[in-house]
C-alpha cells in the first residue's frame, strides 16, 4: 500500500507496514504458517513491534532508526490502548 516510482523515493519512505498490509503479513504468518487463531494474530503483531523496539534501540544512534523507534513505541500504546 505504500508504491514508490524509483529508487531514491523508495530510500526515503519508512520501513513500517501500513495498517492493511500488516493484517495481511499477521494473516499469514500467524494463521496460515503458524496455524494460530485471532488471538495469535494479535499476539504476533505485539511480538513484532517488540523485535522493532529492541532492533531501534541497539541503533538509536543512526536517525533513521531514532525516529522509527520513536514511532514504534507510540504504536505500541496505541495498541495497549485499545486493548483495554
Amino acid at each position: 500500500m505504500q508504491g514508490t516510482s524509483c529508487m531514491a523515493e523508495d530510500v526515503r519512505q519508512p520501513p513500517y507496514l501500513c495498517p492493511v498490509c500488516l493484517e495481511k503479513v499477521a494473516y499469514a504468518i500467524a494463521c496460515e504458517l503458524q496455524l494460530r487463531d485471532r488471538a495469535g494474530k494479535d499476539q504476533y503483531i505485539k511480538e513484532r513491534y517488540a523485535a522493532i523496539a529492541e532492533f531501534c534501540e541497539a541503533w538509536k544512534h543512526v536517525g533513521l532508526f531514532a525516529g522509527y523507534g520513536a514511532w514504534d513505541t507510540g504504536k505500541t500504546s496505541a495498541i495497549r490502548g485499545i486493548g483495554k
